[in-house]
């Protein structure tokens, strides 16, 4: 996933205690196929990494719950719903 360095209008990296300003840009799409973006704010290369990390995860564990609750109510799991002749 991107992480890009922040600038201001001048292009000249933007700073914070010493640490560099990260955008940090998640793309994912969701059941309907529609396309996301979550976009965080972080100072720091490796707090960016870490926070890059912790949405990542949030968003796998929410879909993976998603797949679970499938599963729950309908009582098969949807890759295994349909198994043609």
């Amino acid at each position: 996933m991107p992480i890009y360095k922040m600038t201001d209008k001048n292009g000249k990296n933007i700073r914070k205690d010493g640490l560099q300003k990260y955008r940090v840009r998640i793309n994912y799409t969701d059941s309907f196929g529609k396309s996301h973006q979550i976009d965080r704010v972080a100072f720091g290369a490796e707090t960016a990494k870490q926070l890059e990390i912790q949405l990542t995860q949030k968003l796998n564990a929410r879909d993976s719950f998603k797949n679970d609750y499938r599963t729950a109510i309908h009582g098969v799991h949807h890759s295994q719903a349909f198994r043609g002749p």
